[in-house]
């Protein structure tokens, strides 16, 4: 009992603590019920729309965009932004409640994949008819071209820790499309995948994301009907078919890593949002909105964790999985992490941002036996702010807010 009374004498000094860093710094989250969301982009009905993660409750949050093709979201900034194609070509962005919309960039010669790097304050997006990758703040300002001869960018995603961008594009449109990588400055460009050698030597790659944690890229071949999974160097290529039935196209992907989910949309046969374990065979896939859409497009996943919580809970509460907070937190150079699992199989430890992307495994044992571990982590070239650290064994998780503080 006097254990289990420090610790939780410990848990509150912590929770003062951080929420004293915040006051300092000034920190913004994004309302409670923005959290534990699939967002998409209904570009045959100009509009974007969010559900829960298992498709109930459906809104309509934002009307009158034309042809909205890519998609990204800062859930600490409370921001959704987006591009729009075709005559309109500008990005735009509102809150993650679909109010307060806003022009950022106008004439950007029909943008399409966007990422947001937002400890950077940057956001990077493609614009497709003039084959170029570009960044700029992220109100619009300090626009840059940092790689040019992208002919036909699908989308982008960033891997933060390693300082790289990943891209598809679709070359001529006739198989003949790549997925290639990048420094954030553009240079150290290299093609990591391409026909022939991809799948069925025709490849029409178009949404990408990446689990950095564990190392893996997932990609959507809308021609081949494929979603598809490699290392981030391109090895290791794994295929997943959609058929039956004949042509599901995929448009996009997202990954909700603390929940083991992949997401994606269909835009002909089986139209709507769907989504699956990101398993050895992507199993329990099901649709989970498949009414009131004319061309599902770009998808995006709010995790359901809520920044503005901690878990405090001692460790005797838990009966399979144990996690303390990390200590020291806020985290400057290193932190240490203490857990222990009664569950077969094997345990691991990831740290996620606020976005559900993965930015480091910190463990990953066969800790079967109930023995405590402790780990440590340093998090070299991660951005200051709030991540996630959640230990897993099988369908059991548990995790802990970790900040990174400069």
């Amino acid at each position: 009992m006097e254990t289990i009374a420090k610790m939780r004498f410990m848990a509150r000094i912590a929770v003062f603590a951080i929420g004293s860093l915040f006051v300092a710094l000034g920190a913004t989250t994004a309302r409670a019920d923005a959290w534990g969301k699939v967002y998409w982009t209904d570009t045959g009905n100009d509009n974007i729309r969010r559900a829960n993660l298992d498709g109930s409750d459906v809104e309509v949050l934002v009307t009158g965009v034309n042809w909205p093709l890519g998609l990204a979201l800062d859930p600490v900034g409370g921001k959704m932004y987006w591009t729009n194609g075709i005559s309109v070509s500008k990005i735009s962005r509102a809150n993650l409640d679909g109010t307060g919309v806003e022009d950022l960039l106008t004439g950007m010669a029909d943008p399409r994949g966007i990422a947001l790097d937002v400890a950077a304050g940057k956001m990077y997006f493609s614009s497709e008819d003039n084959d170029l990758i570009r960044r700029a703040n992220l109100d619009g300002t300090g626009i840059e071209t940092i790689l040019s001869n992208v002919p036909f960018c699908t989308d982008l995603d960033l891997d933060l820790t390693a300082g790289k961008i990943y891209w598809t594009d679709i070359q001529t449109g006739f198989g003949d499309g790549t997925i290639s990588r990048a420094n954030l400055d553009g240079t150290g460009r290299e093609t990591l995948l391409a026909a022939p050698g991809a799948p069925g030597n025709w490849f029409y790659p178009v949404g990408i994301e990446l689990d950095v944690a564990a190392g893996k890229m997932y990609w959507a071949d809308s021609q081949a009907d494929l979603i598809c999974r490699a290392n981030l160097d391109g090895s290791g290529l794994e295929e997943f078919s959609l058929r039956p039935p004949a042509d599901p196209s995929p448009t996009d992907i997202a990954l909700d890593p603390v929940a083991g989910k992949i997401y994606w949309t269909n835009t002909v046969d089986n139209q709507g949002v769907w989504r699956a374990k990101m398993d050895s065979s992507l199993s329990d896939r099901e649709s989970i909105v498949s009414t009131g859409m004319y061309y599902p497009s770009a998808i995006a996943v709010i995790p359901a964790l809520d920044p503005g919580g901690i878990d405090v809970t001692p460790l005797a509460y838990h009966s399979d999985l144990m996690l303390d907070p990390p200590t020291p937190n806020p985290v400057t150079v290193r932190t240490f992490f203490r857990f222990a699992s009664r569950r077969a199989g094997r345990v691991t430890l990831d740290v996620y941002d606020v976005r559900g992307r993965s930015v480091a495994r910190v463990a990953s044992s066969a800790a079967a036996d109930g023995s405590t571990r402790i780990v440590e982590w340093a998090p070299v070239k991660v951005p200051s702010g709030i991540y996630f650290a959640v230990l897993r064994s099988g369908s059991e998780s548990i995790s802990r807010k970790v900040i990174i503080a400069d």
